[in-house]
């Protein structure tokens, strides 16, 4: 069954907005409300490409999940789960805005 957020009623997705069905990406307003219609095709494009790695088996197999959990009046983030193994966030992928931080 699809995992769904309690905040945002959108199903919770990792860093490459994949759900916990396999294969099965989320994106846009399904996810959460988009202040711009920008966000959604950037989010979209971003769904296409690891959904394209996906199929075409481009991708590391997860190894760990890393929870990403926000505080200090964040009220919630996107992806809820980091893949320690993956490299979403390196500058070159389609998210560059995306950081990972995970504390010390």
């Amino acid at each position: 069954m699809l995992e769904l957020s309690t905040v945002t009623s959108g199903p919770i997705v990792n860093e490459r907005l994949e759900t916990n069905i396999p294969g099965v990406f989320a994106c846009g307003n399904v996810l959460h409300v988009h202040d711009l219609v920008d966000y959604v095709s950037e989010e979209a494009g971003a769904a296409g490409t690891f959904a394209a790695e996906y199929v075409t088996q481009q991708f590391a197999e997860d190894t760990t999940e890393i929870a990403i959990c926000p505080e200090g009046g964040v009220r919630y983030t996107v992806a809820v789960f980091h893949s320690s193994s993956s490299d979403a966030g390196q500058t070159d992928r389609p998210f560059p805005r995306w950081k990972c931080i995970q504390k010390q």
